[in-house]
């Protein structure tokens, strides 16, 4: 049985790690979310540019400099997140394991809240590969399997391994009956 399995489980050597092209997929689509907004602050340099030596004090336009330190406050925001993000990307793609056998599909994931999912083949019903543009130049697929209930999804795999994976989903499932794959 494969419940309770953590990564002191010696179980837990029998599942597949992430490539290192993983790890930068999974971290440039994290980071991606931050470009936007440092994007849009750069007008704001300008800005600060005007306020350099000046104080809130003396100035006769305390506004400017109060606004500058607020966009100096959300660059060390930023900055500080963009780190976490890219710290939290390389730890979850360390982390993250997965199975796929006879029985079923099974990934370990997680940082600060470990996940065990568990798909049985009995309840596949569909079986779905993805790429995002990152995903394709990096050589990497998602395999997505579904059930009538939640679904499961191994993310950043080879291409060539999820087609093996997706190919022997498959053939379980014409054993079992059950038959729907879509590239």
């Amino acid at each position: 049985m494969h419940d309770g399995l953590d990564s002191e489980s010696p179980e837990f050597e029998s599942y597949l790690r992430l490539s290192d092209e993983a790890r930068v997929a999974e971290v440039t689509t994290r980071l991606r979310t931050f470009f936007l907004p440092l994007i849009a602050s750069i007008p704001m340099i300008f800005v600060d540019a005007l306020a350099i030596g000046r104080s809130v004090l003396t100035d006769p336009n305390p506004w400017l400099v109060v606004a500058v330190s607020f966009y100096h406050l959300y660059l060390a925001y930023a900055f500080t997140r963009a780190i976490a993000t890219v710290t939290t990307g390389f730890l979850y793609v360390s982390r993250y394991r997965y199975r796929i056998d006879d029985e079923g599909i099974y990934v370990l994931s997680g940082v600060w809240l470990k996940s065990h999912q568990i798909l049985p083949n009995n309840r596949i019903q569909h079986v779905t590969l993805t790429q995002n543009f990152i995903q394709k130049k990096l050589e990497l697929t998602t395999l997505h399997a579904r059930s009538a209930g939640p679904g499961i999804a191994i993310e950043h795999i080879p291409t060539h391994r999820a087609h093996h994976f997706r190919d022997q989903i498959l053939e379980q499932l014409n054993r079992n009956g059950v038959l729907s794959a879509d590239d």
